[in-house]
């Protein structure tokens, strides 16, 4: 989870998305409850697989009121790095 958070901080993740006590981005969602919101963003999918489709394209599924604006980290992150990076943002409850 540190590692994980060590990245959201490295890859600029914060620049956009608030998470309480981590950061203060207003640009994107919200994230200091992804962990249990994620769940619910897409009937019948895992909260991790949407978290790493978010990550990997994230125009597929768009918050609403948010602008389509955030990069893919596909390629950008090493699988390990995006194992850390959701484990992270699944700790976020």
């Amino acid at each position: 989870i540190e590692r994980g958070k060590a990245l959201f901080l490295s890859q600029g993740c914060g620049a956009c998305h608030a998470v309480a006590g981590v950061s203060t981005g207003t640009v994107g969602p919200n994230l200091s409850k992804i962990g249990s919101a994620a769940a619910t963003r897409q009937s019948g999918v895992a909260a991790a697989d949407y978290l790493r489709e978010s990550l990997l394209n994230p125009g597929a599924s768009l918050v609403p009121g948010f602008a389509p604006i955030m990069p893919s980290y596909q390629g950008r992150l090493s699988p390990e790095d995006l194992t850390a990076l959701m484990e992270f943002m699944l700790s976020l409850r």
